[in-house]
């Protein structure tokens, strides 16, 4: 049908040749003055009807062709293919046998020409808008499109759109009033704009530089964005892409700029109050103490976990029928002595009320960030309220990713109170659950989670820079996991610009508790099993940045700390997970002092 319809005007051209040639031959027996003429006029059309016929197959720029054309063009092409294999050095332009699709390659080739081409299309579609919100609503699922590679891109940074204040602020109030449903008919309307706005801010953000703080509360809208899924599930992350990785990383320059609040600083110091006057000692500072008592804390975790550890293992190589009630009991007692300590270490935590003061510094961080990291993928969490099983700390602790802050007091009262939950659980479920773990890996009772929460704490109190860190690399490996390897060329833009906007002021924020959650992410990444960011390949651009943080932050920096990293970093007995970053990292941070 396609071909039949493409085939009318070209009979239709016949059908006028023949007419003029006949009107030619007729007047040239009649009136052979006028005739003559007809017949020259007749003769230089079909001569310009003929060259602009054979012109698209010598130039396939050319923008005049005729409805013969094509089939020009499919002669010509045949003939240069022929002559090519018969030993004609002769190669015509691999443009295929369709004229259109072979306009259209010539059309796309990347070139400066172009570039130049694309760039002043954007600028005068954006000089030709009347900036009101249809407009800019129309233009926001318009650019998403635009932006499939760093080529198209450069080229609206090369017109330097984000300079045009009016459009950027056309979509940005768009952007803002997707947080007020009211204004939509319908759910499936709203999702759609709200999606298309936060890609094409994204964009505009990290492509071109805009301004992000110009967004009115950007917490609440992109929270409220993400309520209605696409964000934090693999499920929904493979179902759209590129809107999950946008509005992840917007999110997390985001959550960057808010952690960086006073009042949570004031609630992480009290925190960290709490923690130093567990153990006071005199002529130590604050956080030499709070570091002792989170490395006490670690020592008890650790002997709660090998008594969880020994019991499974009693309990895999016994009998089934010599299971008894008298037989658990048996096994249970025989570890009670080491449970004593451990069990004075909760009371004494709980008593300072450390779980109290932790869950409400989370608290807060939710209503400062509006519930905003909570839905980031890949970052998990725990949670104060309600009873906990000991499976169901087990998948919380023994998992691949542990939340950033524990209840550790909670915790601990699950993993000691393993013998007396048998008798509120039974027998047979608690056999269940310690026998479906296949081991209890041997690193968890050395991963120090109070350590590493104490220097969380510590930069929650200085700006958050590293736990913002933390997020980042997080979710990024959740968003890796869905995507095909390598990433596309945007995808790995919007991941490399954001890290460096939530890195970019590092210098404000280089306190010790910040040094050290880099440095724990450094020899996560180095070593398999080491930590929650271990056995993950992180692309090497981000990687880099990491390692150049790295560098800068610790330059002229010493101390215990420091000395540490740098004998763990050339422990040989860690197995190693990436060779070449652990190389670089070694460089960095240099030989330890003796």
């Amino acid at each position: 049908m396609r071909a039949i319809a493409e085939a009318v005007p070209g009979l239709v051209h016949i059908s006028l040749f023949l007419f003029l040639a006949g009107l030619a031959d007729f007047l040239l027996n009649t009136y052979t003055t006028v005739g003559t003429s007809t017949l020259f006029a007749t003769v230089l059309c079909a001569m310009l009807y003929i060259i602009i016929t054979v012109t698209p197959s010598v130039n396939p720029q050319s923008s005049y062709r005729t409805p013969f054309s094509p089939l020009v063009w499919y002669i010509t092409r045949n003939l240069w293919r022929k002559s090519s294999a018969g030993g004609f050095r002769f190669t015509p332009l691999r443009l295929g046998f369709d004229i259109a699709e072979g306009q259209m390659r010539i059309a796309m080739r990347f070139g400066v020409a172009r570039h130049l081409r694309d760039a002043r299309a954007i600028g005068w579609l954006v000089n030709s808008l009347t900036f009101n919100v249809e407009d800019a609503g129309s233009l926001a699922l318009a650019i998403i499109g635009t932006f499939d590679t760093r080529w198209c891109a450069n080229a609206w940074v090369r017109e330097q759109i984000d300079r045009n204040k009016e459009l950027y602020r056309d979509i940005r109030r768009l952007f803002e009033t997707c947080s007020n449903r009211r204004l939509f008919k319908d759910e499936d309307e709203w999702r759609v704009r709200a999606r298309a706005c936060t890609e094409a801010m994204a964009l505009f953000v990290f492509s071109m530089g805009a301004d992000i703080s110009l967004i009115r509360h950007p917490g609440k809208v992109l929270s409220d964005i993400a309520s209605s899924g696409g964000t934090r599930e693999v499920s929904e992350i493979k179902s759209n892409q590129s809107f999950a990785i946008r509005w992840t990383c917007l999110s997390l320059v985001i959550i960057r700029k808010l952690l960086n609040s006073s009042e949570l600083q004031s609630y992480a110091h009290t925190t960290l109050q709490q923690l130093s006057a567990f153990h006071p000692e005199d002529g130590l500072d604050p956080t030499e103490t709070a570091l002792r008592t989170a490395r006490s804390i670690d020592e008890q975790f650790a002997a709660a976990w090998n008594h969880v550890e020994r019991l499974r293992q009693a309990l895999n190589t016994s009998e089934e029928k010599d299971l008894t009630r008298g037989r658990i009991t048996k096994i249970l007692r025989q570890n009670e002595p080491d449970l004593t300590p451990i069990q004075e270490q909760v009371e004494s935590m709980e008593r300072l009320g450390m779980d109290a003061s932790l869950s409400e510094l989370q608290q807060r961080i939710n209503e400062e960030t509006h519930g905003l990291i909570q839905k980031l993928p890949g970052v998990a969490f725990d949670d104060v309220t309600g009873t906990t099983t000991v499976g169901q700390t087990l998948d919380l602790v023994a998992g691949p990713v542990q939340p950033q802050l524990i209840y550790l007091s909670r915790l601990l009262r699950r993993l000691f109170g393993i013998n007396q939950e048998w008798r509120n659980q039974g027998l047979q479920e608690m056999v269940r659950t310690l026998r479906s773990i296949e081991a209890i890996p041997s690193s968890l009772s050395q991963s120090h989670l109070m350590e590493r929460q104490l220097w969380r704490l510590q930069d929650l109190s200085n700006g958050a820079f590293g736990l913002t860190l933390e997020l980042y690399f997080l979710s990024i490996r959740q968003l890796l996991s869905t995507l095909p390897s390598p990433p596309s060329e945007i995808h790995e833009t919007v991941f490399d610009r954001a890290l460096w906007d939530i890195t970019s002021d590092w210098q404000e924020f280089n306190s010790i508790g910040t040094r050290q959650i880099i440095l724990d992410l450094v020899c996560d990444i180095a070593f398999r099993d080491r930590g929650i960011f271990s056995n993950v390949g992180y692309p090497g651009y981000i990687t880099m940045t990491l390692l150049d943080l790295l560098r800068r932050m610790i330059a002229g920096q010493g101390g215990a700390f420091v000395e540490d990293a740098k004998r763990e970093i050339r422990r040989e007995d860690l197995t190693v997970f990436d060779p070449q970053f652990l190389s670089k990292a070694r460089d960095i941070l240099g030989q330890p002092h003796e």
